[in-house]
C-alpha cells in the first residue's frame, strides 16, 4: 500500500504541483490518474516514487516513509516505468521492465537469477521509520 498525507510538491520552492494530497492506493487495486495536461499526475508519480522530494508530508510504503528506507531496498518494493517518447528496439514491455530487477540479481550473475547467501547478508544501519496518520515519521 501506498500511502501519502498532506503531501505537496513542487520545482525548487515555486508553487505547489501537488499540494496537501493525502491518498490511499491499496496493494492489488488497479488504480488510475486522469486529468487534463500539466495537472500534476507526473510530478504526483515523481513524488511516490522518491525522484521528487516532498516540499511538505510525507509518502508511505506499507506503513513506511520512502524517504527513510535505503534505496536497495526500496527499489525491490517499488518499481516504475517512465513514460517516455522510444523504448529500446527489439525489446519486449516484459524485457524491458526486466531490465529494472537490478536489486533482485547478484553481482557477476550472466543468468539474472537472484542468487542469496544469508550469511553475506547485511542490514541497513539506517533506522526504520513508520508513518502516521498525521503525516509525520514515527522512529
Amino acid at each position: 500500500m501506498i500511502e501519502t498525507h498532506n503531501l505537496s510538491l513542487n520545482y525548487d520552492g515555486s508553487t505547489d504541483v501537488v499540494h496537501e494530497l493525502t491518498l490511499t492506493v491499496i496493494a492489488g487495486q488497479i488504480t488510475a490518474l486522469v486529468g487534463p495536461n500539466g495537472c500534476g499526475k507526473s510530478t504526483l508519480l515523481r513524488g511516490l516514487s522518491r525522484l521528487l522530494k516532498p516540499a511538505r508530508g510525507v509518502v508511505c510504503l506499507d506503513g513506511r516513509d520512502i524517504h527513510a528506507m535505503g534505496a536497495k531496498d526500496l527499489a525491490r518494493r517499488l518499481g516504475i516505468l517512465p513514460q517516455g517518447p522510444t523504448a529500446p528496439e527489439g525489446l519486449t514491455v516484459h524485457e524491458l521492465v526486466a531490465q529494472g530487477r537490478y536489486p533482485h540479481q547478484s553481482f557477476g550473475s550472466s543468468s539474472g537469477a537472484r542468487t542469496t547467501n544469508k550469511s553475506s547478508r547485511r542490514r541497513s544501519s539506517r533506522p526504520t521509520s513508520r508513518c502516521s496518520p498525521t503525516g509525520r515519521s514515527i522512529r
